[in-house]
């Protein structure tokens, strides 16, 4: 295949899943909500779906690599789309909902960074050299502004019918995205005809072997991945609970109108990723200084009463996010060039995972405390505390040439 044919495939298949994602993305919450679940609840729901995703994480990654991205990719979207339907079903059972979320993290994480990991794979066999941060920030943009539509269909029209009804809608288009995964995705050449479990159990050991032997021969991938880990504090509470903090009023639901503008922010954000062109210690010192603005915006958008005011600045903290996402995505795939970067990749996020649970263990605290916003404040702070050290260690290191082999693998990006 071509370059373009590949980018084709990645972009169509890539778009139809996040139009399933987007339709319900901006009400879920809502919907739990006025169902009968608490903000505990939610975060019970979201640490299950992390707690899950921790234990298949590797092991999905694994098997992405030594079996066929393709059958990964087409079995996660399917089984995600279930997930969506059990919370559709939950009517406030948390046992139907820690179900969902049991069945929902075990989709995502078999299709976890496949598709991304596909396409990385299937390009270097024709173009070694190919730009893949131009590729990422190119798709973060136009499946973005693709959902931006359904988003706002999903929550202002939908969602002021029936907030359930997004969520199944959403599971329908995430089953079309598996058939198209189906029709439009190759057999790789090394994918296995037989699914054996002694086999699984082998490749497994092997490949996590392999991975292991990789970080110890690089350990500038733990060092960059560590000094990474601090974001996720900071935008774990926000992410999954700006819906129930930017309330206009009980009977008018606006949440699909500031979907819109955190889509608008994310391609904005994702514009400037693809413009600048940064070198090595620029982008080291880059990931600090984005921290930083991240935090400041939080912060004020946490404590302004003026929900305007409040949502403006939650939307430049959405593009920093989303600024600092695509340099650091792209600055671990530079990092990890070998047969195994499902594997590796993997392993970051199941990391982050874990870091992602403890701080919904302590956000549910807070909550319960202080409200939403002040939780916000006080994990803002934390995940400085945690950034500034590890990045600051992180540049010293690079200028004194102690990232090893990462020095001549970043240099391209």
């Amino acid at each position: 295949m071509t370059v373009t044919k590949i980018k084709n495939i990645y972009f169509a298949i890539s778009i139809v899943y996040g139009i399933g994602i987007s339709l319900f993305s901006a009400t879920i919450y809502l919907y739990l909500s006025k169902v009968g679940f608490t903000i505990s609840h939610i975060n019970i729901f979201i640490a299950v779906y992390w707690v899950v995703s921790i234990l298949t994480e590797i092991p999905a990654g694994v098997m992405a690599d030594a079996f066929s991205k393709k059958n990964m990719a087409i079995s996660g979207t399917v089984i995600r789309g279930v997930g969506l339907l059990v919370v559709y079903l939950s009517g406030g059972s948390i046992t139907l909902l820690i179900i969902a979320g049991i069945i929902t993290s075990l989709g995502t994480s078999l299709n976890s960074e496949t598709l991304s990991a596909w396409v990385i794979n299937e390009i270097n066999k024709v173009d070694p050299k190919y730009n893949f941060e131009k590729l990422f920030s190119r798709i973060t943009m136009i499946g973005t502004g693709s959902a931006l539509l359904f988003g706002l269909i999903g929550a202002q029209i939908f969602g002021n019918i029936n907030l359930g009804i997004p969520l199944a809608l959403g599971a329908v288009v995430l089953f079309l995205s598996a058939f198209l995964t189906v029709i439009l995705l190759k057999n790789e050449s090394k994918e296995k005809s037989a699914f054996s479990l002694n086999k699984t159990r082998k490749i497994f050991v092997e490949k996590f072997l392999s991975s292991v032997s990789f970080v110890k021969n690089k350990p500038s991938f733990l060092l960059v991945s560590f000094a990474f880990f601090g974001s996720a504090i900071l935008t774990t509470a926000p992410i999954y609970q700006w819906q129930l903090f930017f309330v206009w009023s009980d009977e008018i639901i606006i949440s699909g109108y500031i979907h819109i503008l955190i889509c608008i922010s994310t391609i904005i954000g994702s514009h400037i990723a693809s413009k600048v062109i940064l070198n090595d210690t620029k982008k080291l010192y880059f990931f600090l200084t984005a921290n930083l603005f991240i935090v400041s915006f939080i912060i004020l958008s946490a404590l302004i009463d003026n929900i305007i005011v409040a949502v403006a600045f939650f939307m430049l903290h959405i593009v920093f996010v989303t600024l600092d996402g695509i340099f650091k995505y792209t600055f671990l795939n530079k990092i990890v060039n070998d047969d195994n970067r499902a594997t590796l990749l993997s392993f970051v996020f199941t990391i982050e995972a874990i870091i992602i649970v403890l701080t919904l263990a302590v956000n549910s605290w807070l909550v319960s405390i202080y409200g939403i916003g002040i939780s916000w404040v006080i994990l803002a702070a934390a995940s400085l505390l945690v950034t500034c050290p590890l990045m600051m260690y992180l540049v010293h290191s690079y200028k004194n040439g102690r990232l090893g082999v990462c020095n001549e693998n970043v240099d391209e990006v």
